[in-house]
């Protein structure tokens, strides 16, 4: 009997060939976004799970003394549901002689691991320089913690040596080729250069993994390891972990651990006005659960929100493709009531049928699974471009997938299948052979169901539109600075002051003369990265204040406001005294120290004398409020050399900048970006949000007009005969299509008018984030609207069309 059922249903599908590519292709692009998601999901999951004893090894973390605990409360949110630990901002750097500490006071502790990321280090080889990002300074039992294979190498004693380094595959391809490199040297330029020796070589770090390395040295070997020691508690420099031995109590270790904080780091709890002894805690996070946490620096961040709301779309839309299922079948009944009520007549048992249509949607599900795997592959590259993974489909997920896929074809194949089937099979049989008619749909029902699935694709036009709004206000919002035509270009050494003063005054005078440069600026930061926060306690407060390290020309180059009193000048010899320690302090804290601030006179709050006041501008993104600034005069620390370009042959202008440096630095690696690129990094986990935005939006009303099309017919259908009486007595092809587009075009306002409050919350849930957002204006619901009624027309045209222009005598005949 199945296989008569499977006949039947492979017959019937390839009678109807556009019902049947219009009902797979909506299934298959909700079934693969759906198993992209599934993909991306499981990806998240198993990060740092690959380490054999990942269950037993713990983020040391702390809270910041440069917070107070009332401000840590997450806001009450749709999110809110969400693990608190997980919203948390700990801190996660800790002093270097922590870790020997715990491993002395503690017998569930295995072992410990310290680990320090690494500047862009500069590293020569065979007369050649590089430039590497990826340096780790760990300690020696760092193979025994982590489980990252070795491809040469004792995993026990690899770094047992002062001068040892480990370094990548990669690494060992790009230097060496296929020579194997144990053995030989590098030189690590530094303020003086050091030379190492590769003691192992280290397979490619899994994607999956938060901890990134290309280089692994030990951490004795950091430059400023031995001044971290001597600065105990008061510099929190490295990521620490520790190993429990097994059979440990993760939460009886947790409140002895949290207990001995308090006593440990007691001199800072005491040394800090505004911290209470009840407001530290030393805490434990799980190595799995660590990519969940947006903590500075660690590796990998993982949302939970995105996932969530990823997870979310992902239902909606595969609901969406449910239900564009249901209508397409039901837009097909008519032509199969005679062939149910003739089954019934002969004495076909109801089961006999549901079980007939059921396989009929099963095999055409299952069709669906395979196109919607063949889109995977196809769409995967932009997947993980628009998420930022590195998802790969290998052996190893053929299990997990196949799985995933059955599970989709079943649960799809019983939300789109089992209404129609039983709709169907219970229609009465001498209703319809006796009277020789066609059998009417009551539209009803498939008006709610579009009218919902077009409320989703409304709401998710709102955001999508939304979301892209907001970006642009960032894109186009007045900084206060000029960020258009400025390189930046990276100081390898700017560890050395002397070289580094060097460099900037012969960059100085070559930009003085190159007819093509209208700036140069020798500054400790970009507006990404490099600048320094220290605490200051302001009316009772502690309030933290980034220092940022600039030379002469930065605040004219950056077309930058003084407001009161004057910039750094070469006139002013105390401007690089030691003593006077001269600064420029943005608008926001002048106001901030108030009375106690006076242009020209020493603040002992800040302990910097206060020669002028710059106009706020954005220092940071625009998540954050303008917080206050110091501006001190160190071009000798400069780590970013700035030039302003003029407006021409860009790539020429950068090609004499690079000769330049080359003759200056001996051939260093010019590394360099744009400053609009990195303002832009700023804001890449909002870009790569509105990617996946738009991305769903598409999937969502490609397969929602679907569904319009399958109402649409239903219209036509239903109203057969009496287009064909009005175009008899004179209706024109015009007065049919408004007939029968005026119920699509009311169900798309009714689906817009339940959105907008709808996509208005989201928005502004999401809008909270930042410190400087858009106003959600009627024109931004507007647009949303017309594009949406837009879409549901061109969706039903055909159908519309069609009836139109059909002549009334076949429609009449039919009838």
């Amino acid at each position: 009997m199945f296989k008569n059922y499977l006949k039947i249903a492979w017959r019937n599908l390839l009678r109807k060939k556009t019902y049947t590519i219009i009902n797979v292709f909506g299934l298959s692009l909700g079934i693969a976004f759906c198993l992209l998601v599934y993909l991306y999901i499981e990806q998240e999951r198993s990060f740092d799970t690959f380490h054999t004893n990942a269950e037993s090894i713990y983020r040391i973390e702390s809270s910041s003394f440069h917070t107070p605990a009332q401000a840590k409360q997450p806001e009450e949110s749709l999110f809110s549901v969400f693990p608190q630990q997980d919203q948390e901002r700990n801190q996660i750097v800790m002093p270097v002689v922590l870790a020997p500490e715990l491993k002395a006071s503690f017998p569930e502790v295995k072992q410990t691991l310290r680990l320090k990321s690494g500047w862009r280090e500069t590293i020569r080889y065979n007369n050649q320089s590089f430039r590497e990002e990826k340096a780790l300074y760990v300690d020696t039992n760092f193979f025994e913690v982590f489980t990252f294979p070795l491809v040469h190498g004792n995993r026990a004693t690899v770094l047992a040596s002062p001068n040892s380094v480990v370094i990548s595959e990669s690494i060992a391809h790009k230097y060496f080729g296929t020579d194997n490199p144990v053995g030989k040297t590098l030189e690590f330029i530094w303020e003086k250069p050091v030379l190492f020796t590769i003691s192992g070589v280290a397979k490619t770090v899994p994607a999956n993994s938060s901890i990134q390395f290309e280089f692994l040295l030990p951490i004795q070997a950091y430059p400023g390891y031995q001044n971290y020691l001597e600065a105990g508690l008061s510099t929190s420099s490295v990521l620490t972990f520790v190993e429990l031995r097994e059979g440990a109590s993760r939460q009886a270790f947790a409140k002895k651990l949290d207990d001995f904080g308090r006593t440990y780091f007691k001199p800072l709890i005491e040394g800090n006005e505004t911290f209470q002894a009840n407001d530290f805690h030393l805490s434990l996070r799980p190595l799995t659960e660590c990519h969940y946490n947006a903590a500075s620096p660690w590796g990998h961040y993982t949302s939970l929100k995105n996932i969530y709301q990823l997870a979310c779309l992902t239902i909606l839309i595969l609901l969406i493709a449910c239900l564009n299922y249901f209508l397409l079948t039901l837009t097909n009944t008519a032509a199969r009531m005679q062939e149910v009520g003739l089954r019934k007549v002969i004495g076909a048992p109801r089961w006999q049928l549901v079980s007939q249509f059921w396989v009929e949607t099963q095999v055409m599900v299952c069709m669906a699974v395979v196109a919607g795997w063949l889109l995977v592959v196809a769409l995967l590259p932009y997947f993980n471009q628009i998420t930022n993974a590195r998802i790969e489909i290998t052996a190893a997920h053929a299990s997990g997938i196949l799985l995933a896929m059955l599970s989709t074809a079943l649960a799809v194949g019983v939300l789109a299948g089992v209404y129609p089937a039983l709709f169907i099979s219970g229609v009465k049989p001498l209703s319809i052979i006796k009277r020789h008619q066609t059998f009417r749909i009551s539209p009803g029902l498939s008006r709610v169901l579009v009218v919902l699935q077009y409320t989703v694709c409304m709401s998710l036009l709102i955001g999508s539109l939304g979301i892209a709004s907001q970006m642009h206000y960032i894109n186009t919002k007045d900084l206060g600075f000029d960020k258009e035509q400025t390189l930046l270009v990276e100081n390898p050494d700017w560890g050395n002051s002397q070289k580094t003063l060097a460099i900037a005054q012969r960059l100085q005078a070559f930009a003085t003369t190159e007819p093509a440069l209208a700036g140069f600026s020798a500054a400790g930061h970009t507006f990404s990265s490099g600048f320094d926060t220290y605490m200051h306690t302001i009316d009772g407060k502690q309030v933290g204040v980034s220092v940022m390290r600039v030379d002469y020309n930065y605040a004219n180059m950056m077309k930058l406001e003084i407001v009161q009193g004057r910039d750094f000048s070469p006139a002013f010899s105390t401007d690089t005294s030691t003593t006077e320690r001269a600064a420029v302090v943005n608008e926001t804290l002048f106001n901030m120290l108030g009375s106690e601030a006076t242009v020209g006179e020493y603040n002992s709050t800040l302990g910097y004398r206060i020669i002028g006041v710059v106009k706020d501008y954005h220092h940071t993104s625009l998540l954050s409020p303008i917080g206050p600034v110091v501006h001190r005069l160190e071009p000798h620390r400069a780590a970013f050399f700035w030039f302003k370009l003029k407006p021409g042959d860009m790539a020429g202008t950068i090609h004499k900048i690079q000769d330049q440096w080359n003759v200056l630095t001996a051939n260093s690696p010019f590394t360099y970006r744009f400053l609009d690129e990195d303002v832009a990094t700023l804001y890449e986990a909002q870009q790569q949000w509105l990617k996946t935005i738009h991305g769903a939006t598409l999937f969502a009303i490609v397969v929602a007009c679907l569904g319009l099309f399958g109402l649409s017919g239903i219209h036509a259908l239903n109203r057969t005969k009496e287009i064909g009486i009005r175009k008899v007595l004179g209706a024109s092809a015009g007065q049919i299509l408004i007939l029968l587009n005026k119920d699509t075009v009311r169900l798309a306002l009714i689906s817009f008018a339940i959105a907008i409050p709808v996509g208005y919350y989201f928005m502004h849930q999401w809008l909270q984030d930042f410190a400087y957002r858009i106003d959600l204006g009627w024109e931004l619901f507007a647009t949303a609207g017309v594009m949406g009624a837009c879409t549901a027309l061109l969706a039903v045209s055909y159908h519309s069309i069609k009836a139109a222009l059909t002549n009334p005598a076949d429609s009449l005949r039919d009838e």
